[in-house]
């Protein structure tokens, strides 16, 4: 059994699907979290952080000798060097001093500014990421790991099936993030972006 922070991301003939272990009704029967079609288009936006992630892969097997599934299990790694859960101490200082929001690798919680609204701590938040190239528009369009229809970022207030964004922020001219999320839900975004373009690397 893997650990209960892993992802299992298995590809075969019809796509690619998303599991997680430990949360479902039993332990040893990963969870299916999300998934993908081949038919729906290229899949070319999955993205795994070296720095946060060790991979390892499994074939298996069926009578051809050719491997019909692909199993990737990525886990999370212990950072060290000043690293937290998520970032680095120096990353989260320098957030703080451009933002004012703060993260406490205790409890694993971002602390938003008080004062401002959701949205603007969010899209700040985004901003500086722009701001200190952490994130260009090179990257972009991006969605998030479970995310089928929505992007996250783009460069248009318009989703992947053409729908347009609800509240749509603009961190940075031509960037565009929807922001009608709850407060918790735009948290966990920041983290994705934290985990996905920033992870342990100092």
């Amino acid at each position: 059994m893997q650990s209960a922070d892993s992802v299992i991301v298995e590809l075969d003939k019809n796509g690619v699907t998303f599991k997680k272990e430990g949360v479902g009704l039993f332990d040893d029967e990963p969870m299916e979290i999300g998934s993908k079609d081949w038919e729906d288009g290229p899949i070319d936006d999955i993205r795994i952080n070296k720095g946060a992630a060790k991979i390892s892969a499994d074939f298996d097997d069926n009578e051809s000798g050719r491997p019909s599934r692909i199993q990737l299990v990525v886990e999370s790694v212990d950072r060290q060097d000043g690293s937290t859960k998520i970032g680095t101490k120096k990353f989260w200082q320098n957030v703080e001093m451009a933002t004012g929001i703060n993260y406490d690798p205790e409890d694993d919680e971002i602390h938003f500014v008080d004062g401002k609204s959701d949205k603007e701590n969010y899209v700040n938040f985004i901003q500086f990421l722009f701001d200190e190239e952490y994130l260009t528009k090179q990257d972009l369009p991006y969605q998030t790991p479970n995310a089928r229809k929505h992007w996250l970022l783009n460069t248009q207030p318009v989703h992947k099936d053409g729908s347009s964004m609800e509240r749509p922020g603009e961190p940075v001219d031509g960037v565009f993030t929807e922001t009608y999320h709850s407060k918790d839900n735009k948290k966990k975004n920041m983290k994705l972006l934290v985990e996905e373009f920033i992870g342990g690397v100092q």
